[in-house]
Order: structure tokens, then sequence, then C-alpha cells
């Protein structure tokens, strides 16, 4: 028994070869597995045939069984891959065609032609689509070609009488049968296989799609780390100023205790400067706390526009100084209420800040412009920079996660990509005014926050 399955899965492999797809070595495989199952079947007919009183066709069926069975070797071509498999369809349905000139209409031998409808699906890969479609549209062709004319046409060339035909149709029915069900559970064998492969890619591209989310969400994290990492220097610059203030305040008091001068109108006005400056570092930690934390989950509220601005102004305002930065401030409206998740529409603004603060580093005039419009019922705030805009083959490009045009360790071509998720999210929209002289990027977000 070992031994006979290992000569059939040694005439299966015939063919294969590293130079083929995987795929085209599994359809090779089916179709000499098809020919060895469809000639044993044949040939056995034969000595049935022959038992029954029909040697002529007996012998007919031992010598296309053996017709059938040659088609193996030829699978082992490269030069010619499709030459074994083109080669067996067109014996195959050419046997069939001897068949029902020799035996006649009664016997029904063109029902064979059904069933070499389905090989061409089982033998050719999908790639080769004319194939399959030939092949499968020829047997239909010939079956109602003989059904319709060709058993009148052919009446004289049969070998059988009227009776030894419908004798000889109890001895195909079972072979048609046979040969349905063996093409019938390779189909099945063949879509069970690509539904498995199917499958399996689908669960390797949930699992990639998971790791591409979860490294963009570290990636995410690490950018927003970094511009907070590189905020804190000029956040540190912004409270050293109010804590010299408060040192020199502490120090004139000092002085009024040592001198015996404790004048109360003095000391009070120190003291509310002292509360104002502390105010002021309240302020600055507040907004760098907000602007750092992660904020996609939190609820959509109704938040003053000027009020978020300020905020990322308080953060950013010294760095931008710092660097020699002309920042001016443009708010169209006294209010401006939207309904959007506070925290991260800053952060948006801020990395457009930070952006036109790289894009303009290098330029002998430096500034941005920040303006807060109201249109209809959207909000626009417009970051314009001293820079004369965005190269057009560039511009298409801009929102692609990773892409950036700074150099490397300055960026991670994630900012302008999140950004964009989080104006959708919004129901909101991110885009450069092409129209304008200087770069400007437009956050523009409705009134009332996405539509539920």
């Amino acid at each position: 028994m070992n031994k006979l399955w290992q000569i059939w899965k040694q005439m299966s492999d015939i063919g294969e070869h590293t130079q083929r797809s995987a795929r085209e070595r599994r359809c090779l495989q089916m179709c000499n597995q098809i020919a060895l199952i469809v000639a044993c079947l044949v040939a056995v007919y034969g000595p049935v045939y022959w038992i029954k009183g029909f040697p002529k066709i007996g012998v007919f069926n031992l010598l296309a069984g053996l017709m059938i069975l040659a088609i193996v070797p030829a699978n082992r071509s490269l030069r010619f891959p499709l030459l074994g498999r083109n080669l067996f369809l067109l014996i195959n349905n050419g046997l069939i065609l001897v068949y029902c000139i020799i035996l006649g209409r009664n016997c029904w031998p063109h029902l064979f032609f059904l069933n070499m409808m389905t090989v061409a699906y089982i033998i050719f890969p999908s790639q080769h689509r004319w194939y399959i479609q030939f092949w499968s549209l020829a047997p239909g062709v010939l079956f109602f070609g003989m059904e319709g004319w060709g058993f009148a046409l052919f009446s004289q060339y049969s070998i059988l009488t009227l009776e030894q035909q419908q004798q000889l149709f109890w001895l195909i029915c079972p072979s048609v049968f046979a040969i349905a069900l063996i093409y019938a559970n390779y189909l099945y064998r063949m879509i069970n296989k690509h539904e498995e492969a199917l499958l399996q890619r689908i669960k390797e591209l949930q699992q990639s799609h998971r790791t591409i989310e979860e490294q963009q969400l570290h990636l995410a994290a690490s950018t927003q780390f970094s511009a907070v990492a590189e905020l804190s220097a000029s956040v540190a610059h912004e409270i050293n100023n109010p804590l010299a203030i408060i040192r020199g305040f502490a120090e004139q008091l000092e002085i009024l205790l040592k001198r015996n001068e404790f004048e109360m109108d003095r000391v009070s006005t120190i003291a509310q400067r002292i509360k104002e400056t502390v105010d002021r570092i309240t302020k600055i930690t507040s907004s760098l706390r907000n602007v750092s934390r992660e904020g996609s989950e939190d609820p959509f509220e109704e938040v003053d526009m000027s009020r978020i601005i300020d905020e990322v102004l308080a953060i950013s305002k010294e760095g931008l100084i710092h660097n020699g930065i002309d920042l001016r401030v443009e708010i169209q409206t006294d209010e401006a209420p939207c309904v959007c998740r506070h925290v991260q529409i800053a952060q948006v603004l801020l990395s457009l800040i930070h952006n036109a603060k790289d894009a303009v580093a290098e330029l002998a005039d430096k500034w941005i412009h920040i303006r807060l419009e109201v249109k209809d019922q959207v909000y626009d705030v417009a970051v314009i920079d001293s820079g004369t805009g965005i190269s057009p083959h560039i511009l298409p490009r801009i929102h692609q996660p990773f892409f950036t045009t700074k150099p490397p360790g300055k960026g991670t071509g994630l900012g302008l990509s999140i950004s964009r998720k989080i104006l959708i999210a919004h129901h909101g929209h991110l885009f450069v005014d092409t129209q304008a002289a200087h770069t400007t990027f437009i956050m523009r977000l409705p009134k009332t926050g996405p539509v539920r």
C-alpha cells in the first residue's frame, strides 16, 4: 500500500519545478492526478466491455486510457508549461467525440462533454482566463452540436445496433457519474484550498494592519513627546522670566523689612504683581499639561477657539521669540464657541506652528501669522509663515504618513498625517491655500462639531 502511495505521489508531482509558482504547481498536480484517475477508469472499462460482448470498444478504451496517461510526462515541459494541460483537454474532448460517433445517441456518450466543462477551472490558474473560457465553452458547444445534428450526421458510422446502444448505456452511466464525482471533488478541494489561503491571507493582513497601527501610535507618541521635549526649552524661558520677576519682588520685600519701611500700599502692589506672575506660570504649565496628553477619547465639548490659541501660544510664544521669529495674532471675532476635542485641536495648532517655525528658521525675514476667521458655519484658523509656499510636486504628498522634507532626525512625517485624521474626525479639513503669497495652512472646523 505504501509502495502504491509513493508511486501515486511521484506521478502527481511530475512537472513540479521551483521556476513555477505555488499555484501553478498545485494546478499541475491536480491535472496529473485527474489524468491518472481517468486513464485508470477508462482502461478498467476495456475488459468490462470485452466481457459484455463489445471487444472493439474494449480495445479502444485501453488505447484511450494509454493516451490520457501519456499526458502526465507532457507536463514536464518548462519551455511549454501549458502543453500537457491543453493536450489533456484536447485528447479527452476528441475521445468523447469519437465515442459519440461510434456508439450513437442512445448510449448518451455526449454526457461526458458536460463533465469536461469544469476541468479547465481545476487545472488552469486564474491568470490563464482565455484558456479557461475556451476549454469550458468548447465541450458545451460539442454537446449541443452532437445533440442537435451531430448524431444524425454521423449515424452511418455507428458500430452498434439500437439494442446494443441501450445495453451499453447502462455500462456508461456509472463512469459518467464516477468522473462527475471526481471533478466535483477536485473543484471542492480547489475552492476549499483557495478559501483557506484567502482566510490565512486575511489574517496576515489583519495582523499586519494591527502592527502598522501600533507602530504608528508609537511613532505618533514619539513625535508628540519630541515636540513636547522641544517645547520644554521655550517653556523654561517662559517660566524663567516670571520666576526672575518673583525673585525681584521678594528681594524688594526683604529690603523693606530690613529698613523697617513696611508700607502697606507698596507691599500690596508687590503682592498683587507676584500673584499675577504666579497666575502666568500656572497658565503656562496648565497649557503644557493639556497639550502634551492624549486626547483621542475626550468627549466633544464647547470651547472658545481663542482660548485654544492662547493656550498654544502660552507654551510656544517664547520659543518663537527666542529664535528671532516675529509672531502676529489676528482674531476677527469676540467669541468663537466651537464643539470639539479641546486637546486634539490644540495639538494640531501646535504642530502647524512647530512646522512653520522649522520652515522659516533659515530665512532672513522670519515671521508667523495666526489668523482666526469666521465663515458661515465654520472657523478657519490659518497659520501663515514668511515662506513662499509649498512646491507643487510635493503638495499631493504632504499628508501621506512618513513623508517629510525635514532632514533625518528632525521629523517623522507623521505630524500632518495625524493632524489631518484629527480634523476628519471633527468633520473638518486641513489644507494648504495655494493662492496665498506665503505658505498658508488652514485648519477648518465646523462650529457645531461632527454631526452625530
